[in-house]
């Protein structure tokens, strides 16, 4: 069942200013009824719609982290500051900047598929072209050590005509699309962050987690591995390697699982490999007691929970996995570990083995 929630101003002729109470997120909001309003502010909500017919005194309006999708001002001749950020809104859709002091427009990322192959257009002319304005746009590349530093990348990656981006290059990092509009020139609109594959693996499966050890033939692999968006009723197929060049698939029901989903033995001495489908994403990785030699995660950049337990671990290099929230390498005999503190907010460490 889905709650919406709507409140509604009745006979409030006489106010000039209002502000919406972001502790509880309304859905939609009336203010019709209130021609004199002058300050309006409603920031953090979840309104996907909002009418601003009724408000022709309208002076200082904040409607900034809603689901907006377009905005009519058209009644509102009186408006001197606007701060309409972190919508859904884009160049075609955005109110066009008025004699007005300050307007504050950067938008949410334009929603696009997780992976595209080379040759592929992307077509965003309906939401990036505005009539009377030019608009050009540039490929950038995001580096899996520092996603904060994006870096141009050239034409030979790609062509742009008419809010339409080709794509020329497979990447192994993630890109995305930056738009300049000639009018709404303050803030770019960028996409969101995808990946370009060559045709030849474009839609198979990519490989997630990499580890070796010096288990034997035989050896008991019990593993907990979550996939974003995994549940009972949509379960996700991963493909296991064991150590002999051939997999064995497991279903996982679970973004973090209770216990080992992967439980197994190893069928040979070389590296244990987890193979994901194309654009999902492992969320939580536990093992206690698994020898692990070495481990490469650097695909796991959805990586939120990790648990590496008794695993004689001496190195690990977690620099990219910039999204994990909890991290347990207790009991191992780490002497130096590579990470970036963004996000964690539980981490057990036992104390590092000095050289």
């Amino acid at each position: 069942m889905i709650l919406v929630i709507v409140l509604r101003l009745r006979s409030c002729t006489s106010h000039s200013s209002g502000t919406v109470n972001t502790d509880v997120k309304f859905d939609n909001i009336d203010i019709s009824h209130c021609p004199e309003l002058y300050y309006f502010y409603c920031g953090g909500n979840n309104l996907k719609n909002l009418d601003l017919s009724h408000n022709p005194k309208l002076f200082t309006l904040s409607c900034d982290r809603n689901l907006l999708r377009s905005l009519d001002v058209s009644n509102n001749p009186e408006l001197y500051s606007v701060n309409v950020r972190y919508n859904y809104m884009d160049f075609a859709t955005l109110p066009s900047p008025g004699n007005w002091f300050e307007y504050y427009h950067e938008q949410n990322p334009l929603e696009l598929n997780d992976t595209y192959k080379v040759g592929d257009v992307i077509d965003l002319s309906s939401r990036v072209l505005r009539k009377g304005t030019t608009t050009q746009a540039r490929l950038f590349r995001v580096p899996k050590s520092d996603p904060t530093k994006p870096v141009e990348l050239d034409e030979s990656y790609y062509s742009y005509e008419n809010g339409k981006v080709t794509l020329k290059k497979a990447l192994e990092d993630e890109v995305f699309v930056l738009f300049n509009n000639s009018l709404l020139r303050d803030y770019p609109i960028r996409t969101e962050n995808f990946r370009v594959k060559s045709v030849e693996s474009f839609g198979k499966d990519v490989k997630a987690i990499q580890l070796s050890s010096l288990g034997s033939v035989g050896a008991p692999v019990n593993v907990s591995v979550g996939i974003l968006g995994a549940t009972m009723t949509n379960p996700i197929k991963v493909n296991v390697d064991l150590g002999n060049g051939t997999t064995q698939s497991f279903q996982i029901t679970d973004e973090r699982p209770a216990a080992a989903n992967i439980v197994a033995r190893r069928t040979g001495d070389a590296d244990i490999i987890v193979y994901v489908p194309q654009d999902k994403y492992v969320t939580s990785l536990e093992t206690d007691g698994l020898f692990i030699n070495s481990i490469d995660l650097s695909a796991l950049t959805e990586l939120r929970t990790l648990t590496l337990k008794n695993a004689g671990l001496y190195t690990i290099d977690l620099s990219y996995n910039n999204k994990l929230e909890k991290l347990d390498l207790s009991h191992n005999m780490l002497r130096r570990v590579d990470y970036v503190d963004r996000h964690l907010i539980s981490i057990r460490v036992n104390s590092l083995i000095s050289m």
